[in-house]
């Protein structure tokens, strides 16, 4: 870690600054190395004697833990913090981002490698979103074969059923619809696994009558990412009575995908 820091000032500084600071960097190998995260490694104070201290191994009463003189802010730390990279947390799923320390925290939280976990109940396995759809390809069955973005497809999903996974046929992605009891009606969402920062899709879903005197039930609304399969409650919610899973206890349910940003169709349901 300490050699890598080094490497990294020396390549951004002049000459001049190098000479300058040479006697200050000259014992960077002091650091004392108790964490390993970057974030608490980055040293926010020296000594006088050029010993440069991480945040942690700072005494409370800014002494040297050394030498045990007094400590100051240290501003070379500053700038090395500005000029370092480090790799994505995200990088055995895939990321081979370097990204600024001071932009970890953004990257990470945008990042589309971030691992996301299977929906087939009993399956452990993580993967970034393309890898899990390729994982769940081969794996495991599909109740539904994969659907077109932007086409019009039907599913059924019984009364018991806690939820359905759907795979896009161009990309892979999975959707998960939940089906859970809501007083004396089912409710069901609709869920991307993937990355969370935006919506990347939206959806019309609609529940067909049992009945031919009662109404459909449709909705149509954004699709909520998610990585973990906590199905988070969502207000994108379609309500449907127990009636209309009569009478084999299944509901027969129309629905389209849409990547947000491309055209929607213009036929309804």
């Amino acid at each position: 870690m300490t050699r890598r820091l080094i490497d990294h000032y020396d390549n951004g500084e002049n000459s001049n600054d190098k000479n300058r600071n040479h006697k200050r960097f000259r014992r960077f190998d002091e650091i004392i190395p108790q964490q390993r995260d970057l974030e608490e490694e980055v040293g926010e104070n020296n000594c006088v004697s050029g010993h440069i201290l991480c945040g942690s191994c700072n005494s409370k009463d800014n002494t040297c833990l050394i030498c045990n003189v007094s400590t100051i802010h240290c501003d070379d730390m500053d700038k090395l913090q500005i000029r370092v990279k480090i790799a994505c947390d995200y990088v055995q799923y895939g990321c081979k981002e370097l990204v600024k320390h001071s932009e970890k925290n953004a990257h990470e939280n945008s990042c589309v490698f971030s691992p996301c976990i299977c929906p087939q109940k009993g399956c452990n396995f993580i993967g970034n979103s393309k890898v899990l759809g390729e994982h769940f390809k081969t794996n495991h069955e599909l109740i539904v074969p994969p659907f077109t973005y932007d086409e019009v497809f039907f599913a059924s999903i019984h009364f018991h059923d806690k939820n359905i996974v759907l795979q896009g046929k161009t990309n892979g992605a999975l959707f998960v619809i939940t089906n859970k009891t809501f007083y004396i009606m089912k409710k069901l969402n609709v869920y991307h696994i993937g990355p969370e920062p935006k919506p990347e899709y939206s959806f019309e879903i609609l529940a067909c009558s049992p009945e031919p005197d009662c109404d459909n039930i449709r909705l149509k609304a954004q699709i909520i990412n998610i990585q973990n399969c906590a199905y988070i409650p969502s207000s994108n919610s379609l309500f449907v009575p127990y009636d209309y899973f009569k009478p084999r206890g299944r509901l027969s349910i129309k629905i389209r995908i849409t990547k947000i940003g491309d055209v929607d169709s213009r036929d309804n349901l």
